[in-house]
């Protein structure tokens, strides 16, 4: 469906599924999402649509994150206590200082954090720079290398790498766990940590050196890439090795996986899914696009994607 904004640029599930009396009302696969968009048009402000029934209706947060012109590249979602869901969202625009901010009431009103001190002015670069595991372990990736920790819901920041790594532009970050986790960059740029993020190495470059669009991590030793000419790679051993898993001509936007078997990419405007952990991929038809931006997958049939129709408009698809 169209969204009546810009450009999708990210999706996030803010519910794990659960059932009547596990915790409280059951919550179905997919059921509560939120999107994080574009400005529409030249001087307004860019939003958050959120569903509660799985993407059966969207609707526009009550008020906009940022001001006027600011874009928002990157959305995440998670409990706040046993009651509050809180949004968190980053904005794309090159900004004095770097802001994200964040929604404890569905996007009503929104409280602005600057998590850096000026005159640094860094941002998001794209739909993977922003993860969430939970509440106290949240990790945002930005342009010219820096890394930054929330352990308060992203209140507060902490710098965990300012450019000694690399000063590439990070595009995506994302953990197994509260440890082990991998961001990537231009360059062929692929990076790790084993210890929450503490410190930060470098893994062998990416062939052919693109800029590393995305990133899945299944465990310490082993995750999934994929670039901007169109290639997948795999790693076993921590990032030492890649193998080539997929090679194609479109730049790989979006990677999530249901399982460790079954996992969904998209390859611009091309949905493409492997049943097998990547040694195989099809082709799954969608409405035409302009290009598609991100995708998470609810199970191994179902996913959502979403990015610009042919218009230029914002679009949610859901697969399945």
């Amino acid at each position: 469906m169209a969204v009546n904004q810009g450009p999708v640029n990210d999706i996030w599930i803010c519910k794990s599924p659960r059932c009547a009396g596990q915790c409280d009302d059951k919550v179905d696969l997919c059921q509560y999402m939120i999107v994080a968009c574009d400005v529409p048009a030249p001087g307004a402000q860019a939003d958050v649509v959120i569903t509660d029934n799985a993407g059966n209706t969207w609707t526009n947060a009550t008020a906009n994150a940022f001001a006027a012109g600011e874009e928002i590249v990157s959305a995440t979602c998670f409990d706040k206590d046993s009651t509050t869901t809180r949004y968190l969202v980053v904005r794309g625009t090159d900004a004095d200082p770097g802001e994200v901010a964040y929604s404890d009431d569905l996007g009503a009103t929104w409280t602005n954090v600057d998590f850096e001190a000026a005159p640094d002015a860094h941002f998001a670069v794209d739909s993977g720079a922003l993860f969430a595991l939970d509440y106290k372990h949240i990790w945002l990736v930005t342009n010219g290398g820096y890394i930054f920790y929330s352990s308060d819901g992203g209140v507060s920041w902490t710098n965990q790498d300012d450019g000694n790594v690399t000063t590439e532009d990070y595009h995506a970050v994302r953990f197994a766990n509260v440890n082990d986790g991998y961001a990537t960059a231009d360059a062929g740029v692929v990076v790790r940590t084993i210890d929450g993020g503490l410190t930060w190495t470098a893994c062998t470059t990416i062939t052919g050196t693109p800029g590393v669009n995305c990133v899945y991590v299944f465990d310490k030793d082993n995750a999934v890439v994929g670039d901007d000419n169109g290639d997948m790679w795999r790693t076993w051993d921590g990032g030492t090795t890649w193998t080539q898993i997929y090679t194609g001509s479109d730049s790989i936007n979006d990677i999530d996986f249901a399982n460790d078997f079954v996992g969904f990419a998209l390859a611009d405007d091309t949905l493409i899914r492997t049943r097998n952990g990547g040694e195989d991929w099809e082709n799954i038809t969608v409405p035409a696009a302009t290009e598609y931006n991100a995708v998470v997958a609810c199970d191994e049939n179902n996913a959502y994607i979403v990015g610009e129709d042919t218009s230029n408009d914002g679009i949610v698809v859901k697969v399945g």
